[in-house]
């Protein structure tokens, strides 16, 4: 038995799982396996993989049929030998040297069956995402060595920044779902619902290269994809709702609206037939006072989107004023994206024109609120507007016409939340 078993899909990911089997050869915790599984590459990925097994004694390769990295999951479950497992995608790669050596031994000690850590972004050639705001997302940042309740993780993201003890996986046959996409949320909600307490540490675990995936419509693309992914939701929203995971469950509620309005989303007529299809009762998940059921709605009611399509240009329109080309196929502002930006404005304040500073300076004055509170925006439209007044008056070059157009959804925000 090795200390710990780090498990990793790998479907024509040449380009990046050198550096990733280099930064699993860097960590300080030598008494480990890395379970390759090539899911049908069609690359040269599985000779790359032999290649690297003549360098690093650590790797183990298999191989299947292409079957999605959910089930390359449960392969490499079924092989490993560890105390702990890990994971780590072919694109990604482990950050500080001695995490899973912490991690392992702090798990070890204490008997844990899960040991957390943080997680960073990582650009295209391995270097760290500087900007982003990591203590503010939608699952907890762990900031000490510490022992959390399950509740307290937040959404079921980022399962990958933990380990798990290989003992407790089996006996409760925990596995990735069969589906296409979304199998990682279901997968981690039944492993937290599940547990009595969770051991973190403040180290970095996981790089993510958020950049490779392209946002979720490049990845769930055809009508099978977009099934499994919306039912991924429903599945993950009734684990939390069942065990009773309330902030979680309201957490994972506005993921779901983030995926309708994503792009083009809510005319896609294949999203629109899938879930109502899914969602039988969308009145068990949302009510009417819930962050985006205006947008559901449209689905169940079949409504046409030519009503709503000016403010949803509106804000594609303040997106590009902020975020430049960053997000350029996002058309709706959230919270997430907004902290991102506060961060970057912070550590380049010198590159950021006027214009893009002071418009966030109005932003965040009623982001906290268009999440949780419609009225507030309807209550407070004149203060809103005055300060859409003091930007423009603070600065001529605003009343150039892009511009106008860039903060003109500020002053509809009346019309658009009005029930």
């Amino acid at each position: 038995m090795v200390k710990v078993s780090i498990i990793m899909p790998v479907y024509n990911a040449s380009k990046y799982v050198e550096q990733s089997v280099i930064s699993v050869n860097n960590q300080s915790l030598k008494d480990i396996e890395l379970i390759c599984i090539n899911d049908g590459s069609t690359d040269n990925s599985l000779e790359l993989l032999n290649n690297l097994k003549e360098k690093y004694d650590f790797i183990k390769i298999f191989t299947q049929e292409n079957q999605g990295s959910g089930q390359a999951r449960n392969y490499g479950i079924s092989e490993a030998s560890g105390e702990y497992i890990a994971f780590l995608d072919a694109d990604d790669i482990f950050i500080d040297d001695d995490a899973l050596e912490k991690m392992y031994f702090y798990g070890h000690k204490n008997n844990a069956n899960m040991v957390g850590s943080n997680l960073k972004r990582i650009n295209l050639d391995g270097s760290l995402d500087k900007y982003y705001d990591y203590e503010n997302t939608d699952f907890k940042y762990f900031d000490k060595k510490d022992v959390i309740l399950p509740v307290e993780y937040g959404i079921p993201f980022a399962f990958y920044r933990n380990i798990f003890k290989k003992e407790f996986i089996d006996e409760n046959n925990f596995k990735f779902p069969n589906l296409k996409r979304g199998q990682d949320p279901i997968f981690l909600a039944n492993i937290l619902t599940n547990l009595d307490e969770i051991y973190v540490l403040n180290c970095d675990l996981y790089g993510y290269n958020n950049k490779v995936a392209g946002g979720v419509n490049v990845k769930v693309n055809t009508y099978e994809k977009k099934y499994d992914y919306i039912m991924h939701f429903k599945d993950t929203l009734d684990i939390l709702k069942n065990n009773e995971f309330d902030n979680a469950f309201e957490g994972y509620k506005k993921e779901f609206v983030k995926y309708l309005i994503f792009e083009n989303n809510l005319k896609d007529p294949d999203i629109r037939k899938i879930v109502p299809e899914i969602f039988e009762n969308i009145n068990e998940y949302y009510n009417e006072n819930d962050y985006g059921y205006n947008y559901i709605s449209i689905i169940y009611n079949n409504q046409n989107l030519d009503e709503i399509n000016n403010e949803l240009n509106n804000f594609r329109l303040i997106k590009q004023s902020l975020f430049e080309e960053t997000l350029i196929n996002d058309n709706f502002i959230d919270l997430e994206y907004l902290q991102e930006y506060v961060s970057i404005s912070k550590n380049n304040q010198k590159n950021k024109n006027e214009l893009e500073v002071l418009s966030f300076e109005a932003l965040k004055n009623v982001e906290k609120n268009v999440y949780e509170d419609n009225k507030y925006l309807t209550d407070n439209i004149d203060n809103i507007t005055e300060e859409i007044n003091q930007i423009d008056n603070s600065n001529n070059a605003i009343l150039s016409s892009n511009s106008w157009k860039s903060t003109e959804f500020l002053r509809t925000m009346k019309h658009f939340y009005k029930k």
